[in-house]
């Protein structure tokens, strides 16, 4: 991979999770107290920021430090533009979640997704033991 390559690469992808998050230049430069210039220059294509600066990027964004090295034409870049806009702005504010609150909020999801499996095993048992009683059988 070329260098001209990568900055395009990491240029379009930075773009792509700005505009998919709603996120500014400056948003970035206040949000992460990034210098103002700094920020034009990777968003331009021009230069790229420190590993360090990607770290803060990709844990912002919610994202893989890798997935601003992929190009788009790798990757369904439409896939969130497919989405209703409520959708998206519930991805958007996952995505800004710190990393502890979204192992937390994914466990809450995981274990009310593993209750409803539960519920819904019970309420089948349920339904062939009523089943099996002569009363319900001629219903």
């Amino acid at each position: 991979m070329n260098s001209t390559f990568s900055y395009k690469t990491f240029s379009d992808n930075l773009k792509l999770y700005m505009h998919i998050n709603n996120i500014t230049q400056t948003d970035l430069i206040n949000d992460l107290d990034f210098d103002k210039s700094a920020v034009s220059t990777w968003v331009n294509g021009t230069r790229l920021p420190r590993i360090e600066k990607i770290i803060t990027l990709s844990e912002y964004f919610g994202i893989p430090v890798h997935e601003f090295f992929i190009s788009n034409e790798d990757k369904d870049s439409n896939a969130l533009s497919n989405l209703r806009k409520d959708e998206q702005e519930l991805i958007s504010t996952y995505r800004k979640l710190d990393y502890h609150k979204r192992e937390h909020l994914n466990h809450l999801v995981m274990y009310f997704l593993l209750l409803n499996d539960i519920g819904i095993e019970k309420a089948t048992e349920r339904t062939e033991e009523l089943t099996q009683i002569q009363t319900y059988k001629n219903i």
